[in-house]
C-alpha cells in the first residue's frame, strides 16, 4: 500500500524568506530620492535637487545653508559591501562646491543605530571664501586653505569619538604670511577637545578651546611674534590685548 507524500504546507520560515527577498528587492530598485531624504532628515541645513541613480549609486545637487547664504554643491555616493561587516550600510562620499577650486570633502560615511562613522576623511576649503558666510568676519583680511582630515571619527547624539586635525596651511593677514598652524581635535564625551600649535612661521599661536554638540565653540589662546618677524603688529592687534609679550584672544570674542 502506498503512502501518499504529506502535503506542503507554508510555515514561518517560508513567510521569512520571502519577506526578505522581497526587501531586498525593493533596496535593489530603491531611488536615490530615498538617500537624499534620509539625508535630509538627519542635515537639515542641506536641500537636494537633480536626484539621480540609486540608493547605493548616485548623485545629487546640494543647497547648504552657511550663515544666512546656500551654497551650491554636487554630492556623489556609492555603496561599499564591506561596511556591512562592521555594522552599518556604508559608502564612499564626495562632495564639492560648484567652483571646486573653493571647498571639496571626500571619506567613507557608514551609516549604523543612532550613530554616524566617518573615516578616511579629507576636506579642504579656502579660507577667505568660508568668512564670507559670517558678517563679523567677511571683510577680515585672511587667507589661506584649511585642510581636515581625520581616521576615524563617530558620532552619535551624546558622544564624538575619535581624532581630526585641521590645517591652516600659507595662512595670510593682507600681505603678511603668517605661516603654518594646526588645531588638533579629540573626542571627550558630548565634545571635541581642541589644541591649537603652530607649526612653523613668523607668527606663534598657543590656545585651547572645545565644541560641543550643541554647535556651541569656546576657544582661548595667546599670539607672539616669532624673533625677527616683521609686520604683525596688525594682525596681533586685531587678536587681542597684549600682556607680557603676548596677544591673548578668545572666542567668541
Amino acid at each position: 500500500m502506498k503512502t501518499e507524500p504529506p502535503a506542503f504546507r507554508l510555515r514561518w520560515p517560508h513567510y521569512l524568506l520571502a519577506a526578505a527577498v522581497y526587501g531586498a528587492l525593493l533596496l535593489a530598485w530603491a531611488p536615490a530620492s530615498l538617500m537624499t531624504g534620509l539625508a535630509a532628515e538627519r542635515l537639515p541645513g542641506v536641500r537636494f535637487a537633480q536626484v539621480q541613480g540609486s540608493f547605493w549609486n548616485g548623485r545629487a545637487d546640494a543647497a547648504v545653508t552657511l550663515g544666512a547664504q546656500p551654497v551650491a554643491a554636487r554630492l556623489t555616493w556609492r555603496f561599499r559591501p564591506s561596511e556591512l561587516l562592521t555594522g552599518g550600510l556604508g559608502y564612499a562620499v564626495r562632495m564639492e562646491t560648484l567652483d571646486a577650486t573653493q571647498a571639496a570633502a571626500d571619506g567613507i560615511v557608514r551609516l549604523g543605530p543612532g550613530r554616524v562613522a566617518l573615516r578616511q576623511v579629507q576636506a579642504r576649503a579656502m579660507l577667505s571664501w568660508l568668512l564670507r558666510f559670517d558678517p563679523a568676519f567677511a571683510n577680515l583680511p585672511f587667507g589661506g586653505e584649511l585642510n581636515v582630515a581625520s581616521d576615524a571619527l563617530q558620532l552619535s547624539r551624546t558622544a564624538i569619538e575619535g581624532t581630526a586635525r585641521v590645517d591652516w596651511s600659507d595662512a595670510r593677514f593682507a600681505r603678511h604670511a603668517l605661516g603654518r598652524h594646526r588645531i588638533e581635535a579629540v573626542g571627550e564625551g558630548a565634545a571635541l577637545a581642541l589644541r591649537l600649535r603652530t607649526l612653523d612661521g613668523p607668527l606663534d599661536l598657543d590656545g585651547a578651546g572645545a565644541w560641543r554638540l550643541t554647535g556651541e565653540l569656546r576657544f582661548a589662546g595667546t599670539a607672539r611674534a616669532r624673533p625677527g618677524a616683521r609686520g604683525l603688529d596688525e594682525v596681533l592687534k586685531w587678536l587681542g590685548p597684549e600682556r607680557n609679550g603676548a596677544h591673548a584672544f578668545r572666542f567668541p570674542r
